[in-house]
């Protein structure tokens, strides 16, 4: 298949990865508000598991793209244009909170949790609005991190450490896809450049691929 898994994610999976982020500057889900944010993405991402079915998604041996299945990924990351903007500047604001309190001590590290559960609504929304608008294109977890991996890392040859900080203990979760992309799948993805650079957001990228019930 030429294709090497790096990917899962379950709850302490998920809890290991807030400690990676508060590092970075990036996003913390440590709040009063945790179980019931949590809740709320994992419905999202069981309706969007019940949808799509059994079946695992099998990536193409060749690595010829379906161009069906590249609009619908397009779709999908097009509907989240709106909170991306919205989620790129709340980590932003966190991250500065975490320069002006990083020698605050305990005060510093209480402000910091603070501001984080401020935060961690705003990741809930971005990640339950994805898992709706996979949902609606009829999109597994597997195939859209297959089609991430593809598009951006293979293709864009951008860094699966994007946005990630260097202390960051958590490996990036993506897949792995070796051999040359076919003239075929070249020739679809051409015509779609500006649109696919114009989704990635490098600072959002450690989490875009997050899934709670993914093995």
């Amino acid at each position: 298949m030429g294709m090497t898994k790096k990917k899962g994610c379950g709850i302490g999976c998920l809890m290991l990865f807030s400690v990676g982020v508060i590092l970075a500057g990036a996003a913390t889900w440590y709040s009063r508000d945790i179980n019931h944010e949590y809740k709320a993405v994992q419905r999202s991402e069981s309706a969007l598991l019940a949808a799509v079915g059994e079946a695992e998604f099998v990536p193409p041996a060749d690595l010829m793209v379906d161009p069906v299945r590249l609009d619908a990924f397009l779709t999908v990351r097009e509907s989240l244009f709106e909170n991306r903007q919205e989620l790129q500047a709340a980590a932003t604001e966190f991250a500065r909170e975490k320069d002006r309190n990083q020698d605050g001590g305990l005060k510093g590290l209480l402000n910091l949790i603070d501001s984080g559960s401020a935060l961690a609504p705003v990741y809930a929304t971005y990640w339950t609005q994805r898992n709706e608008s996979l949902q609606a294109q009829k999109m597994s977890p597997t195939e859209y991190i297959w089609l991430y991996s593809l598009t951006y890392y293979k293709w864009l040859a951008k860094d699966p450490a994007d946005g990630r900080d260097a202390h960051a203990t958590v490996a990036p979760v993506h897949l792995e896809i070796a051999g040359e992309l076919p003239p075929s799948t070249m020739d679809l993805l051409a015509p779609r450049r500006l649109a696919l650079e114009a989704s990635y957001t490098p600072q959002l990228n450690p989490i875009e691929l997050i899934f709670s019930e993914t093995e």
